[in-house]
């Protein structure tokens, strides 16, 4: 029997487990799927286990904490520096699907002009560099301590895509601005549970967002 999971922390709201044992069912493949609720205090120790899966699937906290335990990136992971899959054969590949599934959640819409994206961890990472990549202009909207970060994040596009266009502001300043915004993105926790009546900005904002 094949054995999968995921890790990440925390996990109460994760509907990986029946998506997958469903589509494990539909494919006739014998199969588990674990969740690997991980507080980060005890991520390293876990690897051992992983390294026992045949894969596994990667969200928050350790997108970017889970590279160092791939032998090999793909060109998705390379790009993105971000992992969310990982087959554990040979060592261990790593992949970033989410810039699939978000290119297609577009539905043909054309990912251009001003796009405001709020935090800049690793999925902000991959929605900054793939709008950078289809041209538009790009805000990195954090909180001030994760500042630092948003900075290095943009000079790194800059240096990989001199004609970028990217900035960093602080999330509490967007209200008193006046840029309208074609597309805003989350990028933080806010709205996953148990944070589901969250925002990642000032409601304020949200008319100035198409």
């Amino acid at each position: 029997m094949k054995r999968f999971a995921i890790v990440g922390y925390p996990l109460g709201h994760t509907l990986s487990p029946p998506i997958h044992k469903r589509l494990f069912q539909l494919s006739g493949i014998l199969a588990e799927y674990d969740v690997l609720q991980t507080p980060p205090a005890e991520f390293h120790a876990l690897w051992p286990h992983l390294r026992e899966l045949d894969g596994f699937n990667v969200t928050i906290p350790y997108k970017v904490e889970i590279i160092p335990f791939c032998a090999r990136l793909d060109e998705t992971a390379q790009r993105y520096r971000s992992v969310n899959v990982v087959d554990c054969k040979n060592g261990g590949t790593g992949y970033n699907t989410d810039c699939i599934g978000f290119l297609r959640s577009l539905k043909g819409e054309r990912l251009a002009g001003e796009v405001l994206i709020a935090g800049a961890g690793g999925v902000g990472r991959m929605f900054a560099i793939e709008a950078v990549r289809q041209g538009a202009s790009v805000t990195l909207a954090v909180r001030q301590s994760g500042m630092e970060r948003a900075m290095a994040l943009a000079e790194e596009i800059r240096r990989s895509i001199p004609s970028a266009a990217v900035q960093v502001k602080a999330l509490d300043g967007l209200a008193g601005e006046s840029t309208v915004y074609q597309w805003l993105i989350n990028a933080t926790p806010a709205g996953m549970y148990p944070q589901v009546d969250d925002m990642p900005l000032d409601p304020a904002v949200l008319p100035r967002c198409k």
